[in-house]
């Protein structure tokens, strides 16, 4: 994926209040944020790679 459309895709994920940032020097780290909708996000894909780990499993 290009830079700009990463920087697309934060921006928008920034903006719904799923991750957080901060700026350390030029660098700028990312999060996933503290709210009811982001760890509901979390473990939603935590759950679709517990369910797709499983199918593998069963080749």
């Amino acid at each position: 994926m290009s830079v700009p459309a990463v920087s697309h895709h934060l921006r928008a994920l920034k903006k719904s209040g799923i991750i957080s940032s901060w700026r350390e020097g030029k660098e700028v780290d990312y999060s996933l944020s503290k709210t009811p909708q982001a760890k509901l996000l979390h473990r939603s894909i935590d759950a679709l790679f517990e369910c797709e780990l499983c199918n593998d499993s069963h080749l």
